[in-house]
């Protein structure tokens, strides 16, 4: 579905729209890095409070520097393809994400000034990333709103035919 088509969309439906944009951000922008996830969905969870959620792995303590800045990238994607698509972001999602963003760059960076730094080229690297990825991120949402949940697999395809690319191995 394209974007200028929401004008007719219900108050639900722009809001699972929404949702679908927010997630498929965050796993687009992890396939683009090469990180793997299990799946991302759009069904709602109550325990945690999410209207979707990609089942991503933090960094441990002793990750390096590069692994720590993919998964700023990738935890800040969501809220920043909201932004990309003119979508007004779910305040709940991207407080939660901006929040673990924070919290992992300080718990690895050490310093108040360090950790605003790296969250800050995640932000620059986030909304180019999406910007070159965004057929890619329309196509995962609308395969979303379709099928509510998508393996990495899946998505990993779906991202790739929407850049026009042939002849894909998924990585293992």
């Amino acid at each position: 579905m394209r974007l200028e088509e929401d004008q007719t969309l219900t108050r639900k439906e722009r809001e699972l729209r929404s949702t679908a944009i927010h997630e498929a951000g965050h796993a687009v922008a992890s396939i683009v890095l090469r990180r793997k996830f299990r799946y991302v969905t759009i069904v709602p969870d109550p325990k945690r409070g999410s209207a979707g959620h990609v089942h991503i792995a933090p960094p441990s303590s002793d990750a390096s520097m590069p692994v720590l800045f993919d998964f700023l990238v990738r935890t800040l994607a969501g809220h920043y393809a909201e932004r990309e698509f003119g979508l007004r972001p779910r305040r709940d999602g991207w407080e939660a994400d901006r929040h673990m963003a924070i919290d992992y760059a300080f718990e690895f960076c050490g310093s108040g000034e360090e950790a605003t730094l790296w969250i800050r080229l995640a932000t620059i690297r986030t909304r180019r990333l999406l910007a070159i990825w965004r057929d890619s991120i329309e196509a995962v949402a609308d395969a979303l709103i379709d099928q509510k949940t998508l393996d990495y697999e899946r998505t990993f395809l779906i991202t790739h035919a929407a850049k026009g690319c042939e002849a894909l191995v998924i990585p293992r």
